[in-house]
């Protein structure tokens, strides 16, 4: 979700009080008009000033049930048990993610609480998928469609 307000050099000329000469030089406080919780992030060549949605969604319909907003710059890994903790999810479902949330500690955290790995595989660097993790990931999308229309409709509205 980019941000609106993207950082701008202010400069303002402060008022001086006529009666006192402090050597004729004009005195300039300089700020910054931007969002300080969103941060830059590179995609491909172009550069976003933006924050990065982290969202639970349900599967069935799309709802979104719990989530936050953290600046761009943020790793997903970082934040999945942050959404976990904010829904009320029963031990034995399945918790479905994209490859930005795939990490070992993510999917440990998911078997010692009780849910099923429904986090899609990613490759190493420099290596294929193997095809058990591409069967896996076909079963994940498909149910993870019905999520990213949650997604998708947050942002042609914002």
């Amino acid at each position: 979700m980019s941000s609106a307000r993207r950082p701008l050099k202010v400069l303002d000329d402060l008022p001086q009080d006529r009666q006192e000469d402090n050597g004729g030089g004009t005195d300039i406080a300089i700020s910054y008009s931007d969002d300080a919780e969103a941060a830059w992030l590179r995609k491909g060549n172009r550069a976003y000033y933006s924050y990065t949605i982290h969202a639970a969604t349900d599967s069935r319909d799309g709802f979104v049930l719990g989530g936050h907003a953290t600046p761009a710059n943020r790793s997903d890994t970082e934040e999945y048990v942050a959404v976990l903790d904010e829904v009320d999810a029963k031990a034995g479902e399945s918790i479905f993610a994209d490859k930005g949330y795939s990490s070992q500690l993510n999917r440990y955290v998911l078997k010692v609480r009780g849910f099923a790995d429904g986090i899609m595989h990613k490759a190493a660097r420099n290596r294929e998928l193997t095809p058990l993790g591409t069967f896996a990931n076909r079963q994940i999308s498909s149910v993870r469609e019905k999520v990213e229309r949650a997604f998708g409709a947050l942002k042609r509205g914002y």
